[in-house]
């Protein structure tokens, strides 16, 4: 088996954490970027997701880099809210219908 010479870059989270504040500053798309400051794009996306997941704490509670815009950060809880309340609904009525009901509407969904 062929084994592949090639060094594998490693950038520091401050480097990474530049190149994504420049990104979100400059308005290009990922990929445009991505190619102008030498990475793929996967890599820039990969960058962009862990910063942004990282900055809301799991009670929900913001700890704000200065690359986050109060937008996106309004965004995120919006989406969780959402998601809470999805889910209450999806209880709410698996707990209200009856299992009669739960297969009528199945039959309904298959015809």
């Amino acid at each position: 088996m062929e084994s592949r010479n090639y060094k594998r870059n490693h950038y520091s989270d401050d480097y990474k954490r530049e190149v994504v504040q420049k990104f979100l500053d400059s308005g290009l798309p990922e990929t445009v970027f991505a190619t102008s400051v030498g990475i793929d794009h996967s890599m820039l996306h990969r960058w962009r997701r862990k910063f942004i997941d990282e900055s809301i704490s799991v009670e929900n509670q913001i700890v704000k880099p200065e690359y986050i815009s109060d937008e996106m950060i309004a965004v995120k809880r919006e989406i969780v809210l959402i998601k809470k309340k999805m889910e209450i609904l999806q209880n709410v009525i698996k707990k209200t219908l009856s299992d009669r009901y739960m297969k009528e509407l199945s039959e309904i969904n298959t015809d």
